[in-house]
């Protein structure tokens, strides 16, 4: 797996968080019996996360889904508290493949605006209508997500 990336290039690694997330595992005593629990740690922001928190019976609510196909929401037994409850979990639209979460990232990280900005501190852009957040690690992009607040973008395209 690529794990090389950069500041205006999403790494595979990067990309996988993005889109699936990574989990982490626990293992529980439930009545005698060793039980394996998994939740989401982080990530996870594309349909193959949510496909992924079906298939491992994770629960999630989606609370608002925006014209722009943007779902916002939370993961009940999410590792963050803030995305546990109300809107702090963001999914991009249902039709976004891997390439489009890949492109957005790289859209948005090479704005020039964007392009000197210092490591951990979110920068965003709009790509294919939708706002994108990335957050730099090392000086390489370190994640790529649907901002929870797409009212700018929303706005903008019905004043047209």
């Amino acid at each position: 797996m690529n794990t090389k990336g950069s500041g205006t290039s999403v790494s595979n690694f990067a990309l996988v968080h993005s889109n699936e997330g990574a989990f982490t595992r626990s293992q529980t005593r439930e009545n005698g019996k060793m039980v394996i629990k998994l939740r989401l740690n982080n990530g996870g922001h594309g349909q193959k996360g949510l496909e992924l928190l079906d298939k491992y019976g994770i629960k999630y609510n989606i609370v608002k889904i925006y014209p722009n196909g943007v779902r916002i929401g939370n993961v009940p037994n999410h590792k963050e508290r803030s995305k546990q409850k109300g809107t702090g979990q963001s999914w991009f639209p249902k039709s976004w493949t891997e390439k489009d979460i890949r492109h957005a990232g790289e859209h948005v990280a090479g704005l020039k605006s964007n392009r000197h900005v210092p490591d951990g501190k979110t920068i965003y852009g709009v790509y294919k209508g939708v706002r994108v957040g990335v957050k730099r690690t090392y000086g390489k992009i370190a994640t790529v997500f649907p901002d929870a607040d797409q009212s700018s973008v929303i706005k903008r395209r019905h004043r047209k």
